[in-house]
């Protein structure tokens, strides 16, 4: 009974993981609902390595990597950072996954956003 909850659980949350990697791809000219997206995502992966791993498996890593760099709305770039450092923060089991997410935040992303140390205060 246990195993079936959690296999329905883990079938939901990649239900909405996909969902939100969708509506990323397609509100391109809808800053305010891709950061709602984006904030999502961090919820859903903050707690939970599964949903981390699954998330990169789909693509959505690399797809919020490339959204940090190419956005024209400062607050999508903003929240896709802040996804970023809290998907390389919340995956704490899989030391070189999250080695290697901080590594491509650090070298790709930090220097699209000279103000980032304060960016983590207005979230």
């Amino acid at each position: 009974m246990e195993n079936e909850t959690q296999q329905k659980i883990d079938c939901e949350m990649k239900t909405d993981l996909n969902l939100l990697l969708e509506c990323l791809k397609y509100q391109m000219d809808h800053p305010v609902s891709q950061k709602e997206a984006l904030v999502t995502i961090y919820s859903a992966c903050q707690h939970n390595s599964n949903a981390t791993d699954y998330f990169q498996e789909i693509g959505g890593l690399l797809f919020v990597y490339n959204l940090a760099k190419s956005s024209k709305y400062s607050m999508v770039k903003e929240a896709a950072l802040f996804t970023l450092g809290g998907l390389a923060e919340s995956n704490g089991n899989t030391h070189v996954y999250s080695s290697h997410i901080f590594v491509i935040f650090l070298n790709h992303c930090v220097p699209l956003c000279p103000f980032l140390p304060n960016m983590w205060f207005c979230m």
